[in-house]
């Protein structure tokens, strides 16, 4: 396909990036140096989900990184970037630039949001 649109509930949206842990998908093998990797570029904490006696397996087969960047992240891209060069990440929560819409689901109903110039 060459649109990507993001299904969530209202619980997601925040109105500053870095609010909440950014969740980063890393191999399974390589998830201790990806940690390390990102804890030198990462300002709080950075925790295996699920721990490390029962981490969460995605469909991957990979782990996820919890990851405090917050109170704010003001270049998402150049973080995104940043991350994605680290060895072992498959896939940085962000999706800078690469989604077309949000489908958002609320008590109130659903909304769809657009940038009519381009991908969010």
């Amino acid at each position: 396909s060459n649109s990507m649109v993001v299904v969530v509930d209202e619980t997601k949206q925040v109105s500053t990036l870095g609010e909440f842990d950014l969740p980063i998908e890393v191999d399974s093998i390589l998830w201790e140096d990806v940690r390390d990797g990102i804890s030198s570029i990462c300002p709080g904490e950075v925790r295996l989900r699920g721990g490390d006696e029962n981490p969460y397996i995605t469909d991957n087969q990979g782990f996820i990184l919890d990851c405090s960047f917050g109170p704010t992240i003001s270049n998402p891209e150049s973080l995104e970037r940043e991350i994605s060069g680290i060895s072992g990440v498959v896939e940085v929560g962000l999706f800078v630039g690469i989604c077309d819409a949000v489908v958002m689901a609320s008590s109130g109903g659903v909304e769809t949001l657009v940038k009519p110039d381009g991908r969010l």
